[in-house]
């Protein structure tokens, strides 16, 4: 009778054993949003996205994706715009270049072509540049922190629906160094930033 109970309770550990680490298993499926450069992760959290005509039948798509830490305030004569960003944390930006008014399409885009005199556009998805800013803080006018220009790499996405997009980043940047990322989540919709009283370095001056 003893050498039963024994077995029933070794069963019933086994299997619990093996139902926890399936569930584990599956958890760990879902890649955390983030981005790593130079061996340092960094945490994203939140996405926005304005979009706007540029030629013809093309689309440019302006991705910008922020870390917890930042709080962004909206124009008071315009929900859709942003008037500024404080705080501190990290950031990715991209400008990506597409057939559809109607959001990003799904697909692989890959790094324009850029020299002094030209830019080639290597298919119907590509993206013009791209900015990394790690650590960064931004407070009124003034911005400090790490920044690096992203020139090469495929940037793929995947739309969800409900403006809800899946991001996977394999790039480089200027200084010939990797930078791989993933964000999943939903993106707000805002307007085209107008100012041009930041420099070349500033967040709101790329939107």
């Amino acid at each position: 009778m003893k050498r039963n109970i024994l077995f029933s309770i070794l069963c019933a550990g086994i299997l619990a054993g093996m139902i926890f680490t399936t569930g584990c298993g599956k958890k760990d499926t879902n890649p955390e949003n983030h981005f790593t450069y130079n061996d340092t992760t960094y945490s994203l959290s939140q996405g926005f996205i304005s979009s706007a005509q540029i030629y013809d039948s093309l689309y440019s798509h302006t991705v910008l994706i922020l870390s917890d830490g930042f709080t962004v305030v909206w124009d008071a004569n315009d929900p859709m715009a942003i008037d500024s960003i404080t705080g501190k944390g990290n950031v990715l930006l991209f400008n990506l270049i597409g057939l559809s008014e109607d959001g990003l399409e799904d697909g692989t885009y890959e790094a324009a072509l850029q020299t002094k005199k030209s830019l080639v556009l290597p298919n119907d998805k590509t993206w013009i540049y791209g900015s990394a800013y790690m650590d960064y803080t931004v407070i009124g006018d003034e911005e400090s922190g790490s920044n690096v220009s992203l020139i090469n790499g495929t940037v793929k996405v995947k739309s969800l629906g409900n403006n809800q997009y899946e991001f996977t980043f394999d790039v480089t940047s200027v200084d010939i160094i990797k930078l791989t990322g993933f964000f999943k989540g939903t993106f707000q919709s805002i307007k085209m930033n107008e100012r041009k009283s930041y420099d070349t370095h500033s967040i709101l001056n790329r939107l």
